[in-house]
């Protein structure tokens, strides 16, 4: 579980965040969506530390980050994947998501299923076959 409790953060005078909460709960698949600039990339890293906040908390399984020394934090807590190497143009779309269930112990059923589940979510089951 990853809990943001009031998190702020300027860049600069524009304000990108004001007392954000959000709750993200182990397991489950979520998907940041947004326009240009509106964050996402900013709240992943904040996230990650690789980007410190102005204001408040982020907690990891009850921890606060902040009390996690960043080379165990690195090393045990966190997967990170830069967005510029994000997709694999020559798989499909379906088979970039399968990457995330590498390594779980699920069977084929199950790993489509969620897949389709991840799809439907952002509407974008459409694009299953299609390569980036």
């Amino acid at each position: 579980m990853i809990e943001l409790k009031n998190i702020s953060k300027k860049f600069g005078s524009r304000q990108l965040f004001s007392d954000t909460n959000l709750h993200f709960e182990g397991g489950k698949i979520y998907a940041l969506i947004g326009t240009s600039g509106c964050g996402k990339t900013t709240l992943l890293n904040m996230i990650g530390r690789l980007e410190p906040y102005d204001k408040g908390q982020i907690i990891y399984d009850g921890t606060s980050l902040k009390d996690i020394k960043p080379s165990v934090f690195f090393r045990d807590y966190l997967g990170y994947l830069f967005q510029d190497f994000g997709l694999i143009e020559s798989q499909t779309v379906k088979e970039n998501l399968n990457l995330g269930l590498v390594g779980k112990k699920l069977k084929e059923k199950e790993k489509i299923s969620l897949m389709k589940q991840a799809l439907n979510r952002v509407n974008l089951s459409y694009l299953d076959l299609k390569q980036p």
